[in-house]
């Protein structure tokens, strides 16, 4: 009896340890750590709440965009989208993101975020943060009942999910859409155009002014006398 409870208890104990090493693997990455004391409550939130949606996700990615505003050429920022890190979005070609990977993260409720900056695109490319992210990278989605097209890629997998943030130095974190794929995407901009009359007029006048250039062009050009 004694023999079978100290078989049990070493049991345990190399389970233990084993969940350990697995723990250290995913907290200790060489890469930059983000110390989470000085994150802003607000974004914490968000990334709480986010997680709190997506249980099945462990690693997720915290990267920069760009969403045009009325103004087309106007980009006000930072944007953020929030979602999975999913296999293939920094090594899927054309079907995912064109720039580095990312070398910075920070770890919330036993969960992994990756954080993208554009300091990766100013460096060569990091063997380390290549392998960290290929290690803990969350399997890509490969059907979605939600879509047309349920067949996806990296980069749409990672749209379907991500929650839309706004943030700054003088702004507080503010979720703005759940819908990354909806949201982050060029607005429609209305446009005024002149009443078709004087869009056709004006066309007629330009035609008659070139035409007289035209004319004026050619009879000063000279004529063999036998033509």
């Amino acid at each position: 009896m004694k023999t079978i409870a100290l078989w049990i208890i070493g049991c345990l104990a190399l389970t233990a340890i084993g969940c350990t090493e697995r723990t250290d693997k995913r907290t200790e990455l060489p890469l930059n750590s983000i110390d989470t004391a000085k994150l802003k409550p607000e974004l914490k939130a968000v990334v709480r709440a986010y997680i709190k949606a997506h249980p099945r996700y462990k690693t997720f990615l915290l990267t920069p965009t760009e969403i045009p505003e009325e103004n087309w050429l106007a980009y006000i920022e930072p944007y953020f989208l929030i979602g999975p890190a999913f296999d293939g979005l920094y090594n899927g070609g054309e079907f995912g993101f064109t720039r580095s990977y990312p070398t910075s993260y920070f770890n919330l409720d036993d969960h992994i975020v990756f954080v993208k900056t554009i300091q990766e695109d100013l460096t060569i490319l990091d063997k380390a943060a290549i392998d960290a992210y290929n290690r803990l990278a969350e399997p890509q989605d490969t059907f979605d009942k939600d879509t047309p097209t349920p067949y996806v890629y990296p980069i749409k997998s990672y749209l379907l999910k991500a929650w839309v943030m706004r943030t700054g130095l003088k702004r507080t974190t503010e979720l703005l859409s759940t819908r990354a794929d909806t949201f982050a995407t060029i607005k429609r901009i209305p446009c005024n155009l002149p009443n078709k009359e004087l869009l056709y007029s004006n066309r007629k006048a330009r035609k008659s002014r070139h035409a007289i250039k035209k004319d004026t062009a050619l009879s000063n050009i000279p004529v063999a006398d036998s033509i």
